[in-house]
């Protein structure tokens, strides 16, 4: 399917947000008009570019845009600056007003004895924020594909001086790390004190036959450990690949951070298979196939979290993705993994793997 009618989909499950997402096929007619500009050999007298008020890496990001372009191009960056503007503006409104309900939600609660209180606000705080942070993910997507497309048809190279100059600093991609996975968490924690917490939205999905989060049976393989404690469940995702017959294993290392395996926190009405599918192509930028459970791995250093560790087979490494600019992918043997490696959890999921491999 090519990329605007999935983009169209996506926009279709949220419809009150739909004037916010980037306009794609606007500005592919946009591109039209570039190329038949160009071809007229247009030439400004004052050539100049509105930024709409977004922020800039450097003070002379503008002028290293202006650098790159044909007279014929500005117009074109105009109109996805004002498109960017346009989505700066409402993540940013979102957000702030999902931060002030969460934090009047806390207060209340402190103030209460009732483990219940807020309980539906914190649902559909948690479903916005998954909400906002697809799309972040589609929008930056979206930017990214439009001016590949403007560098082809144009033979510039615009693309990866817009994106780090412009994109890479807008608040809804600088965010989705940071700002919405602390909110994200936040709810989490909250929730995960009362025994209701993974409420699962309606239908006769075997998933969603109970609104009770699973509080036992939860078991650690190292140490055949079980608890009867409320637990949060992460999924821990292992993405593995043949190289001259070797088993190899792809980590990530986020900004300047250690390097580590992908975990998924599995959100309310989302499966641990979800949350590992998610995670691999918006932090990772992996397609995958075939997934297999390895096991349930509770933590040695977080308390009452457990880790279903699965191994996923990739099929493809993708070349933009959200968090593209921020996380570097590494491939590395098991046993190299290991002894680098700062995850006891990890470590052990990786140990199992090697006793007995998938692929």
């Amino acid at each position: 399917m090519k990329w605007g009618k999935a983009l169209n989909a996506k926009v279709e499950e949220t419809p009150e947000w739909s004037p916010y997402f980037l306009n794609f096929k606007s500005m592919k007619k946009e591109l039209k008009a570039v190329k038949e500009m160009n071809s007229r050999g247009v030439d400004f007298k004052e050539r100049d570019l509105d930024m709409h008020g977004l922020s800039t890496r450097e003070s002379d990001s503008k002028e290293k845009l202006l650098k790159c372009t044909t007279d014929a191009i500005v117009p074109f960056l105009d109109k996805l600056n004002a498109e960017i503007a346009t989505i700066e503006t409402f993540f940013v409104a979102t957000l702030t007003q999902l931060e002030t309900k969460l934090n009047e939600i806390e207060r209340e609660r402190r103030a209460s004895d009732d483990e219940q209180k807020g309980v539906l606000a914190l649902r559909e705080i948690n479903r916005n924020v998954k909400a906002l942070e697809e799309f972040s993910r589609l929008n930056y997507i979206s930017a990214a594909k439009i001016l590949k497309k403007l560098d082809k048809s144009m033979e510039s190279e615009v693309k990866t001086i817009y994106i780090t100059e412009i994109l890479n600093v807008q608040t809804f991609h600088t965010a989705l790390s940071s700002t919405l996975r602390n909110l994200s968490e936040r709810v989490e924690a909250i929730l995960s004190t009362g025994s209701e917490v993974f409420m699962p939205n309606s239908g006769a999905d075997n998933r969603n036959k109970t609104a009770r989060q699973r509080t036992n049976n939860a078991r650690d393989l190292n140490n055949d450990v079980e608890t009867t404690e409320v637990l949060r469940h992460v999924s821990l995702c292992v993405p593995l690949r043949r190289n001259d017959g070797e088993l190899e294993v792809l980590i990530v290392t986020e900004n300047d951070g250690s390097p580590h395996l992908v975990k998924a926190h599995v959100e309310a009405g989302e499966t641990s298979v979800e949350a590992l599918l998610r995670e691999m192509s918006e932090l990772a930028g992996l397609a995958v196939g075939q997934e297999r459970k390895v096991g349930e791995y509770l933590s040695t250093t977080k308390k009452n979290t457990v880790y279903y560790a699965y191994t996923v087979i990739v099929e493809r490494e993708l070349e933009d993705w959200p968090m593209a600019t921020t996380v570097r992918r590494r491939w590395l043997q098991i046993d190299e993994l290991i002894s680098e490696l700062e995850d006891n959890t990890g470590i052990r999921v990786l140990r199992k793997i090697k006793e007995s491999p998938p692929i």
